[in-house]
């Protein structure tokens, strides 16, 4: 049964994983291509870890703890829940955990579908701030971050000026894709 729904979750077309509960104590013990790619980490560097390393200074308590009661009652749940990917960016995670039991031991497959983007332009609209209206404050901010670099720039010693350079050419790329 295990391999079949390994199976499925390779032919899963959005992140997947399958979670072992034992002992008061959840661990990965299955994760898709698309899991890894969400999240920015390597298969074995997740399997048969607990899913709290998604989570942050920022992650709601009453969320996870929301999540933890539903695994032990062996119950269903949709919650949506701040997580954070490896290199520490935020996403918001909606997260479907459905619980299977296999002979006696208890499994749950967990389906993950990244918010941040359709709750970002939710918001947007609320607000009535179009995108580009969003990227124009936004190259307007990092013009000014340019300026100031552009003006440390030139009290500083070779070592301070190559980084300020780097920096400054980031932030410039960054800006020039702005294009909404």
């Amino acid at each position: 049964m295990l391999s079949l729904l390994k199976k499925c979750g390779e032919l899963y077309p959005q992140p997947f994983s399958l979670g072992k509960w034992k002992q008061n104590k959840d661990t990965l013990i299955y994760v898709n291509r698309f899991f890894c790619d969400l999240v920015k980490y390597e298969e074995k560097e997740i399997l048969n870890r607990s899913c709290h390393f998604l989570q942050g200074p920022l992650t709601d308590s009453q969320s996870t703890l929301r999540i933890k009661k539903a695994i032990i009652a062996r119950e269903p749940i949709c919650e949506d829940i701040l997580n954070y990917k490896k290199d520490g960016s935020l996403f918001l995670n909606r997260l479907v955990l459905l619980p299977i039991k296999i002979k006696l031991d208890f499994y749950y497959i967990g389906l993950q579908h990244e918010m941040t983007q359709e709750v970002l332009k939710q918001n947007l609209k609320k607000i009535q701030i179009s995108p580009a209206e969003v990227a124009d404050w936004v190259k307007n901010r990092l013009n000014s971050v340019i300026l100031i670099l552009d003006l440390a720039r030139t009290h500083s010693t070779p070592d301070v000026i190559a980084k300020v350079d780097s920096t400054l050419k980031k932030i410039s790329d960054f800006v020039a894709g702005l294009n909404p």
